[in-house]
Formats: structure tokens, C-alpha cells, sequence
């Protein structure tokens, strides 16, 4: 009898810590999501209030391509206003949209991942469509530079 008892405790403190990984996975969970709306409202603001560098997807690329170092002391930590044609409008990670921006001249492409609340928008868009993005930040890899936190126009000139 003593035995099965100490077979039981020992099964209960396992149920136990599981539990308690539950509620700590859940509790990360829950922090990250508010964490990422505070980003998400931090970055609008910074793409609402900052001058932006504007660019066209073919200048973007052949930046990196020439040099990605300059590229970089170019673009990085400034807003971005690039100019393409919508290709590709898909979801990303997290549910969020992306359009891959072509060239005017369909030399190559550069993703930009747009905002949560963008979706609407991007879902309005068609291939092929002249758009113009202002994005927070833009990454590379490789030499493949990536579009990061982008708004769309609401109305010609205009971006919240």
C-alpha cells in the first residue's frame, strides 16, 4: 500500500510541474502578444512622424547588390518609401501580409512585410499594381534585402 502511494505522489508532482509549465508558456504567450502591440504602435508612430528616404525596388537592389555595406549605411534605421509593382500578396508569419514589390523593370524583387492591421489594405491590392510602401526597417542577407514593419497609402501622399 505504502507503495502505491509513493507511485501516486511521484505521478501527482509530475502532473504538478506540468502544470505549472502550462501556466508559465501561457503567461510568456500572453506578455509577447502585448509586447508585440506596443511594438507595433511605437513602430506607426515612427512611420507616421519620421521623413522617410525614398527609393524604387531597383535602386534598393542594386545598392546591396554594388555594396551591401553602403546599402546598409544607406537604408538601415531610417524610414523607407519604396516603389514597385505588387507581385505576390501572401500571409506571412504571425498572420501577416506580405507583397513582394517587383521592379518597374522585372529585374528583381524585395518582400515587405507589412503591419497587422495593414491586412485590409493588402488584401485590396492587385498584381501587377503600382504601390508604394514606408517601412520602419529593412534587412539583408545574403545581399537579399528584406522590407520590415510597412504601412500602405490610405489616400495619395498619405500614410498613418
Amino acid at each position: 500500500m505504502a507503495k502505491q502511494q509513493d507511485e501516486s505522489a511521484k505521478r501527482g508532482g509530475c502532473g504538478k510541474v506540468a502544470g505549472i509549465a502550462v501556466i508559465v508558456l501561457a503567461g510568456v504567450w500572453v506578455l509577447g502578444g502585448i509586447a508585440q502591440r506596443f511594438d507595433d504602435a511605437e513602430t506607426a508612430g515612427k512611420l507616421a512622424s519620421e521623413p522617410a528616404v525614398q527609393a524604387t525596388v531597383a535602386e534598393i537592389l542594386t545598392a546591396y547588390s554594388a555594396n551591401e555595406l553602403a546599402a546598409k549605411d544607406r537604408f538601415d534605421g531610417k524610414v523607407l518609401e519604396v516603389r514597385g509593382k505588387a507581385g505576390m500578396i501572401i500571409e506571412g508569419f504571425g498572420g501577416k501580409p506580405i507583397i513582394a514589390l517587383e521592379s518597374a523593370d522585372g529585374s528583381g524583387t524585395i518582400n515587405a512585410g507589412l503591419l497587422p492591421d495593414e491586412r485590409s489594405r493588402a488584401s485590396a491590392l492587385t498584381k501587377g499594381q503600382d504601390v508604394t510602401v514606408r517601412c520602419a526597417r529593412i534587412t539583408a542577407s545574403l545581399t537579399d534585402p528584406t522590407l520590415l514593419d510597412c504601412r500602405l497609402p490610405v489616400a495619395a501622399n498619405q500614410f498613418m
